[in-house]
């Protein structure tokens, strides 16, 4: 049994006005795979690009979110939108499948805890503060000038996210953003695709054509990772080739790498799987799609991992934090 803690799959294949309810092999994931992979709950990640600004972005969000229900509707699957801890541990216990739907990049919620509400009521129970660039709330990754923590409004959502049942997620908040999270905080958060920069520290890109080497900011260093383990959240570790190596090839072995890491440094109970499936154009050898799930629960044998720990990797962590965060029920 899976829980994956962030795809894109979503987002893409309504950017490019594509059909997932039916098998595309154009993308790592689509329903009927869905359906037949060993992934119980998967979230899906409706991501908000910098290009939509203010209202703009709450459009794109809303009507991104609104397309996909509406399809999930009409599509007469079985498959329940996570909204309570409740509604998760039934769906663990049975034999349907769900979805818990999050938003990356808060940017849709414009400065306003009205509009959060909004989101809240509408199914949303995780959401990335940041990408990579500045929002109401925090400053991303790659905010170069002068990256700064949370704003005023940021505290005030991030304890708002806390009171209502939303998961908050770090993965692309800036690392000054990420201890001022850890300050502010009362739950456990996550990052909920990313790995240890400890393993990966750069990766290639061209300027022009020059190739350079940039910092993987994405990954997180040792001490990010302790402090993480001590209020109790997790990382989903992600299949993007350049945060699981240097030069950005990558294999499975690649994965189960970066899993031994943090379990090591921090502890088995707080380390999961995040995939990026549909965020990125190459996978690692071995992880090409939702189907491969079994190769890496075989790997994880291979390499000791016992039953209880493997289980905590691959849905009982996920499953910890969201019954802790979400509300009990409705």
């Amino acid at each position: 049994m899976i829980i994956d803690g962030h795809c894109d799959t979503v987002v893409k294949a309504i950017l490019n006005s594509d059909d997932i309810f039916e098998i595309n092999q154009k993308y790592h994931i689509d329903i009927p795979r869905f359906l037949e992979s060993l992934v119980k709950v998967q979230t899906f990640g409706f991501f908000t690009e910098p290009k939509y600004e203010h209202l703009n972005a709450t459009h794109h969000a809303l009507k991104n979110i609104s397309i996909f229900k509406q399809n999930l509707e009409k599509s007469n699957k079985n498959i329940k939108i996570i909204k309570t801890s409740e509604d998760l541990n039934k769906i663990i216990d049975g034999e349907n499948k769900a979805i818990i739907l999050s938003l990356e990049n808060a940017s849709p919620i414009v400065g306003d805890l009205d509009i959060l509400y909004t989101f809240f009521d509408i199914g949303i129970r995780m959401i990335g503060l940041t990408w990579n660039n500045r929002n109401e709330i925090a400053d991303g990754l790659y905010v170069s000038d002068n990256p700064s923590g949370l704003t005023k409004f940021g505290i005030s959502a991030v304890k708002k996210m806390e009171e209502l049942g939303i998961v908050i997620d770090v993965a692309h908040l800036e690392e000054k953003g990420f201890w001022d999270v850890i300050q502010v905080a009362k739950k456990p958060f996550v990052v909920s695709h990313g790995n240890a920069r400890a393993l990966a520290k750069t990766f290639e890109m061209f300027d022009g054509d020059k190739k350079i080497l940039e910092e993987t900011k994405r990954n997180l260093t040792d001490e990010q990772l302790r402090a993480l383990a001590e209020i109790k959240g997790l990382i989903g570790v992600t299949f993007v080739p350049d945060f699981l190596t240097n030069d950005g090839n990558a294999t499975i072995n690649d994965v189960v790498n970066h899993i031994k890491y943090i379990a090591n440094l921090i502890g088995i109970d707080y380390v999961a799987l995040g995939s990026d499936f549909d965020g990125i154009d190459k996978t690692p050898i071995g992880l090409e799609n939702i189907m491969m799930f079994p190769n890496l629960i075989t790997l994880l044998e291979k390499e000791g991992f016992s039953k209880e720990d493997i289980e905590k990797i691959t849905y009982k962590n996920w499953q910890r934090v969201f019954n802790i965060c979400l509300p009990q029920k409705l």
